[in-house]
């Protein structure tokens, strides 16, 4: 995914769920100063990155997320692994993929 696509789908979140102005969406805004985002919002905030952006983030990596750019580069680092979910069952030999999950690291 390009550095553009995240940044636009995290403006958009940010000022859909956040009502946050989007002349406010600069890289360098502070996301407690400058967008009014509270403590408790985080925690939406991680929800919405996860469902989103479709991997995990853990409460450490975001604790040191503190500016909009900041946001982005956590996601930006996050690259997708693709797995294979292989059919394993009785009389299968599990050569036939089921689906393929992404996790990101």
């Amino acid at each position: 995914m390009q550095r553009e696509d995240i940044a636009r789908i995290i403006n958009s979140f940010l000022a859909d769920e956040f009502e946050v102005e989007e002349s406010k969406l600069v890289p360098e805004a502070l996301l407690t100063d400058d967008l009014g985002i509270e403590s408790l919002d985080f925690v939406d905030i991680v929800v919405i990155i996860e469902q989103e952006f479709g991997f995990k983030a853990t409460r450490d990596e975001m604790a040191k997320v503190r500016t909009l750019e900041d946001m982005q580069l956590y996601r930006a680092t996050h690259q997708a692994v693709i797995t294979p979910v292989w059919q394993i069952g009785p009389g299968n030999q599990g050569a036939e993929p089921l689906a393929i999950a992404f996790s990101f690291c």
